[in-house]
């Protein structure tokens, strides 16, 4: 499993060069006249409590991802 750090510096790094990197995939492919990137982390945590008492917790992550050319 990827660690939280991981998975947010992705967002990082693709801001920084997810457009080169269409760009250069639309340059290299003829017929291509627009190119889009989108991305998304997402980090959860839960937690329940039963008359004050803690219960149940939980943590949870995701990312997606689309290119449309």
């Amino acid at each position: 499993m990827i660690g939280r750090g991981d998975l947010f510096e992705a967002i990082e790094y693709l801001r920084r060069e997810g457009e080169s990197i269409l760009a250069r995939f639309a340059r290299s492919k003829r017929a291509v006249a627009y190119a889009d990137l989108r991305f998304e982390a997402v980090f959860n945590r839960a937690g329940a409590a039963v008359g004050g008492e803690p219960r149940d917790g939980s943590e949870s992550e995701s990312a997606a991802y689309s290119v449309s050319v």
